[in-house]
């Protein structure tokens, strides 16, 4: 290369303040899966698609003569330059990945070991890509195209000859006269603002378009921005389609999977039926998929995994069936993902707790068996944990403990067995914990107490022993509590009457002894008092009587004894009053005549004169 020639591309780079050539772009093993490469017969035959293309291979040619001049050329130093500077200023922008992901994820599509100059063409093409050029002369891609030319024109002195040759009408790719084997760049995108109207169309035809709530403006000429629930952006691509709550019916099209640049997908609340296409895996672009309360049936399919983007992920309330794919895992940028009220069967997958960004986890109403994964201790920034009513089976994982942010966690209605881990004490921003009708063991640990945010606290239905901690005194925002169906014995606590917001309180069926502490009277906001089927002794402390709110109280199955205190006449919105099976004496207040659901008869004690 000559002097001259050297010196006006080095005039170029510096223009362009490029300071640092030393490129070092090669594949790791830790690279994405590869992006298959497309050639340009497989693209759009638009004119300006066309242009781009020409121009685009003119100029791969030129820098392939180049270095088959002259393989050690210096002029690539500047062109590594230029690659860096535009994976960095054309790519990463475009497709939200960082630096470094952005050049393995090129690269992998070149295969092992590529030659400099495959990987110099491969991110050429790939920031043409990305900046969604159409024609050199727009705005970024104008600039990243003269560039490259004027280099190109430099290196080959034939500035003129080149560009008649590729703009004419008869213009032949020189690549079938100069023997050299075609490198395998990133393929543009194949997809133009008309495949995103055929989709549209499709969903429209496969879904009883003319019966949806609202279909303004579908099948029209008009663009696409204004038809009913669709998006687009600047280049009329559709973005976001919001057609939630709007009575489409029937399956949902393949053809969907076309909408590349599609960030936003929501059909909730609909009466979809079908599978789930296994297409909507390559939207990669998508960022939120929505398509609960349906009538989806057939497998999650694993392609969702390959939505790197995506934050949202609803797919509850339908008849989905099969396990629940280990590729969900993939998707670390996840940060709700419901997939409950289905028929989801077999293990939850121990790689959910790779989803680092996670808050929701909503796995519930389903058929799921198996432990829970430790793994899901991992999950840091979960805010809400459930795994209720299904078929789980194994302890409950003490890693659990770690989910420092944890506001609700819900495990009832599963096999879980075992102890309540004492870590769960930890979770100081609980506010829900639910782990009602299992086979749980032991006792309760004291360390709930620690608990301070906690509204509600639901044990029973399990086959727990010991004390009632006296520590659960110390949870003042307690709204319910439900130790009932257990195997708990000795006294009922009297830290309990500090509970001051508690509603609802469940002790009964239970083998607790002694008597009912008057501080429960303290409770001014019960509603609901369960006590039955203990083997508590003595009287009805009078102080129940402060309760006004009491709407049902079940003393019965016990051994309690002595008069019937006349306070209880206070209650006046009591509906439901159990007192039989005792030992109870005297007559029963007359002021409890309007209690509607009692056991009076039963009883077999006179109504009090009045």
């Amino acid at each position: 290369m000559t002097a001259r020639t050297f010196a006006a591309v080095t005039t170029v780079a510096l223009l362009l303040g490029l300071t640092a050539f030393a490129f070092t772009l090669r594949p790791d093993e830790s690279s994405t899966p590869p992006v298959h490469a497309m050639a340009p017969a497989q693209t759009s035959n638009a004119t300006s698609t066309y242009r781009t293309y020409t121009f685009r291979e003119w100029y791969l040619q030129s820098v392939w003569k180049t270095h088959r001049q002259n393989p050690q050329d210096p002029v690539l130093a500047i062109l590594y330059g230029l690659s860096d500077t535009h994976v960095k200023n054309f790519v990463v922008p475009n497709t939200g990945e960082d630096f470094h992901t952005a050049k393995t994820r090129i690269l992998s599509a070149l295969g092992p070991n590529p030659s400099d100059i495959e990987i110099h063409t491969a991110v050429i093409l790939e920031s043409y890509t990305a900046g969604e050029c159409s024609d050199q002369r727009d705005g970024q891609c104008y600039l990243l195209t003269i560039m490259h030319w004027a280099i190109a024109a430099q290196i080959l002195d034939t500035r003129s000859e080149l560009y008649g040759m590729v703009t004419a009408p008869d213009y032949t790719p020189l690549w079938a006269n100069w023997n050299i084997p075609r490198p395998s760049p990133i393929a543009p995108n194949p997809f133009t603002p008309d495949d995103d109207r055929a989709a549209l169309v499709a969903l429209y035809n496969a879904t009883n378009g003319p019966n949806w709530t609202n279909n303004t403006n579908w099948l029209t000429n008009k663009p696409l921005g204004q038809w009913y629930g669709v998006t687009t952006n600047a280049n009329d691509r559709v973005t976001e389609l919001d057609l939630a709550h709007n009575q489409l019916s029937g399956r949902i099209p393949s053809q969907l999977g076309n909408l590349s640049k599609l960030t936003r997908l929501d059909l909730r609340d609909n009466q979809l039926s079908g599978s789930i296409p296994s297409q909507l895996g390559n939207l990669t672009n998508l960022v939120e998929l929505l398509l609960g309360h349906n009538q989806l049936s057939g497998s999650i399919p694993t392609q969702l995994g390959n939505l790197s983007k995506l934050t949202h992920l609803y797919l509850y309330g339908n008849q989905l069936s099969g396990s629940i794919p280990s590729q969900l895992g993939n998707l670390t940028n996840l940060v709700e993902l419901y997939l409950g009220d289905n028929q989801l069967s077999g293990g939850i997958p121990s790689q959910l707790g790779n989803l680092s960004k996670l808050t929701y986890l909503y796995l519930r109403d389903n058929q799921l068996s198996g432990g829970i994964p430790s793994q899901l201790g991992n999950l840091s920034k979960l805010t809400y944990l459930d795994l209720g009513d299904n078929q789980l089976s194994g302890s409950i994982p003490s890693q659990l403990g770690n989910l420092s942010k944890l506001t609700h966690l819900w495990l009832g209605g599963n096999q879980l067995s075992g102890r309540i881990p004492s870590q769960l004490g930890n979770l100081t921003n609980l506010v829900e914990l639910y782990l009602r009708d299992n086979q749980l063991s032991g006792g309760i640990p004291s360390q709930l107490g620690n608990l301070s945010k906690l509204t509600h606290l639901w044990l029973g239905g399990n086959q727990l022993s010991g004390n009632i901690p006296p520590e659960l005194g110390n949870l003042s925002n307690l709204y319910s509590l439900h130790l009932g169906g257990n195997q708990l014995s000795g006294s009922i606590p009297p830290q309990l009457g500090d509970l001051s917001n508690l509603t609802y309180l469940w002790l009964g069926n239970n083998q607790l002894s002694g008597s009912i502490p008057p501080e429960l009277g303290n409770l001014s906001n019960l509603a609901w008092l369960y006590l039955d089927n203990n083997q508590l002794s003595g009287g009805i402390p009078p102080e129940l009587g402060n309760l006004t709110n009491l709407t049902y109280l079940w003393l019965g199955d016990n051994q309690l004894s002595g008069n019937i205190p006349p306070q209880l006449g206070n209650l006046v919105n009591l509906w439901s009053l159990s007192l039989s099976d005792n030992q109870l004496t005297g007559c029963v207040p007359s002021a409890l005549r309007s209690v509607q659901d009692n056991d009076f008869t039963t009883l077999g004690l006179p109504f009090c004169a009045q």
